[in-house]
């Protein structure tokens, strides 16, 4: 699954950083799995892909920087689901 993730390079300069995601599958008796995969595909500036042009190091704080804010972001789905059990539960109480 792909994402599109805009972030602000440096001072008045963003870009547009595209991921990829692969949850973790876990293994079955037909199928053997796999681990979870999370990684930058390109970095565009204006439509350019500078990918290329960046450190390892540089990419890596990108990533980081973005999964600090999918997880700041990222609704408490245990959390709804228990509102909606509690709610459920309390209608017949």
């Amino acid at each position: 699954m792909n994402d599109k993730h805009e972030i602000e390079l440096f001072k008045g300069v963003t870009c547009e950083v595209i991921t990829y995601y692969q949850p973790k599958e876990d293994k079955t008796y037909d199928y053997p799995g796999c681990d979870e995969e999370f990684y930058i595909e390109q970095v565009l500036v204006n439509g350019e892909d500078i990918t290329e042009c960046l450190t390892a190091e540089f990419v890596e704080s990108l990533l980081d920087d973005i999964k600090a804010g999918i997880q700041d972001s990222e609704p408490d789905y245990e959390a709804m689901a228990e509102d909606r059990a509690y709610s459920r539960r309390s209608r017949y109480e």
